[in-house]
């Protein structure tokens, strides 16, 4: 999520973006992206496991041939540079 990495940086004052996580009474300094990054795993997972047992059902895919354009799943070659 955004918004974790905004707040870590945030509550730094914007002066580093290494963010001093602490857990138990270890301090572990870093990246705050990589800790957004985690959160935002860790948020789609649970998402997606609560999703699953309630029973939701999943959008059908709406991608179109004409979507792609090159490549193998095409018959075309990608023209890179053309």
């Amino acid at each position: 999520c955004m918004t974790a990495g905004t707040a870590m940086v945030a509550s730094l004052h914007f002066a580093s973006s290494t963010y001093p996580l602490h857990i138990l009474s270890l301090t572990v300094p870093g990246y705050a992206a990589f800790y957004s990054l985690v959160v935002n795993l860790a948020v789609a997972a649970a998402a997606t496991s609560v999703l699953r047992a309630i029973g939701a059902s999943q959008p059908a895919d709406q991608t179109l041939p004409s979507d792609y354009h090159g490549g193998p799943e095409t018959g075309q070659a990608l023209g890179i540079g053309h």
